[in-house]
């Protein structure tokens, strides 16, 4: 009779902790499906099956769930830091997020090519969200916790140094985006030096017409070529008078939509134009990509602050210039349809490094190499408040009374930080799994 009533009263104990518990759950799957939703809800209105392509994307991994979500990462940080010095954040700092881009001037740099996400934040966000991107990215790479931390400590490190070493008078010219890099990053730099712009055009171009050839990354669009007359035309408006003037003796040719994009931008307009040389010129052909912009995830939680942008991809584009000193030949902006796009040229540089070939000793090289660009890009942003005598990257190391170990404590909070993502991403795949992520269609 003891055993039983002892039992009973066990079970009693249990069923009092596991109630709240599970509703406690319960709760947290409808708040994350309601944010899922509402931070998807153009693309949902828009595209379904789109917005269903992401969702399978973000289902792969913890990591492919962070890039596909980076509201929600911000979100995470909105509380933090909020007394530091704001300047004008990349957003979405991750491994992939980095890579050879081609100066105006000429120069091949190693430096973040992706600034969709660009606004006004405390400058530690992008710090933050790039060790959290390389702890998850780790995770997903299956390097042990000695490899992750090494990784992570080697990305604030070569931060923190490359700051330290900018000039502290606002007056002073800034050093060249040009860095030393690891030997594993000279040899990716040499293959993508290699490649000329015929080798864009073998990539996507019909050699006897110049026209789109359809592929799993394209579909010829030629029924958009009118359409897209009138945006290629302001498109040359944004451009410096020599870039104008290069393009100018090119005429549009085809048109494709193309179907591949990284997580965050799944769903969004992203169409490429072919240009071959006016009858007379000579060239090689030019392939441009419009991509669609939209709001930035860092502006859904930090106030909205500075400059004033007709359409998203005029701010992007305002960022790429800034922190790319000048930014590449033939970046711009236009409108499509209602939407703002940045447009570049698809160079032939551009490639991503492949960290599944990385021995790990170089892991932390290549993480180096991404913090001290990031501290670049950083030096050359706008600030909020802009000092007549300190430079930018004076402001920011004054901020910070001990910047190593606040960058010490950066890595701890990236552990736990992924531990957070993880934990979402297993109830994301619980809704993914059960359906009930998206609303169901009128009628069903």
């Amino acid at each position: 009779m003891f055993r039983a009533a002892h039992s009973l009263g066990l079970i009693l104990v249990a069923m009092s902790f596991t109630a709240p518990a599970s509703a406690r759950e319960a709760q947290k799957l409808a708040e994350l499906r309601q944010r899922l939703r509402a931070d998807n809800a153009e693309l949902i209105a828009r595209d379904p099956a789109r917005a269903r392509a992401k969702l399978e994307r973000m289902a792969e991994s913890a990591y492919t769930y962070f890039r596909g979500f980076n509201a929600d990462v911000q979100r995470a940080f909105a509380d933090r830091d909020v007394a530091l010095p704001r300047l004008v954040l990349n957003g979405d700092v991750h491994p992939m997020n980095f890579g050879p881009v081609r100066l105006r001037t000429g120069q091949l740099v190693f430096a973040p090519n992706d600034h969709d996400e660009a606004a006004f934040a405390p400058f530690a966000w992008d710090l933050r969200h790039g060790a959290l991107g390389f702890e998850l990215a780790g995770r997903e790479l299956g390097f042990g916790k000695k490899v992750r931390a090494a990784a992570v400590q080697a990305f604030l490190a070569g931060y923190l140094a490359t700051l330290e070493a900018y000039p502290v008078r606002a007056a002073a010219p800034l050093p060249s985006l040009e860095q030393p890099l690891p030997a594993v990053l000279r040899r990716f730099f040499a293959d993508a030096s290699a490649r000329t712009p015929a080798n864009v055009a073998a990539r996507f171009l019909d050699g006897a017409t110049g026209q789109f050839r359809a592929s799993e990354k394209v579909t010829p669009r030629p029924e958009l070529k009118a359409a897209l007359a009138a945006p290629l035309r302001a498109y040359l408006r944004t451009l410096p008078p020599a870039a104008a003037t290069e393009l100018g003796r090119y005429e549009l040719v085809d048109v494709a939509q193309k179907l591949t994009s990284g997580v965050g931008s799944l769903g969004l307009g992203r169409y490429l134009l072919a240009l071959a040389p006016r009858a007379g010129r000579r060239g090689a052909p030019i392939v441009l990509e419009l991509k669609e912009e939209r709001r930035s995830a860092v502006a859904l939680v930090a106030e909205p602050q500075g400059e004033a942008f007709a359409h998203h991809g005029e701010r992007v584009l305002s960022a790429r210039r800034r922190v790319l000193d000048g930014g590449e030949r033939f970046d711009g902006a236009t409108t499509y349809a209602g939407a703002g796009y940045l447009v570049t040229e698809v160079g032939p540089h551009e490639c991503d490094l492949d960290w599944t070939t990385l021995r790990k000793s170089e892991v932390p090289e290549v993480a180096r190499a991404c913090g001290a660009a990031l501290a670049a890009s950083h030096a050359r942003s706008q600030t909020l408040r802009p000092h007549r005598e300190r430079s930018v990257a004076a402001q920011l190391l004054e901020a910070l009374p001990a910047p190593q170990a606040f960058v010490e404590a950066l890595a701890r909070d990236a552990v736990v930080d992924a531990d957070r993502t993880a934990k979402d991403y297993r109830r994301f795949l619980r809704l993914y799994r059960d359906g009930t992520l998206l609303p169901e269609a009128p009628g069903r």
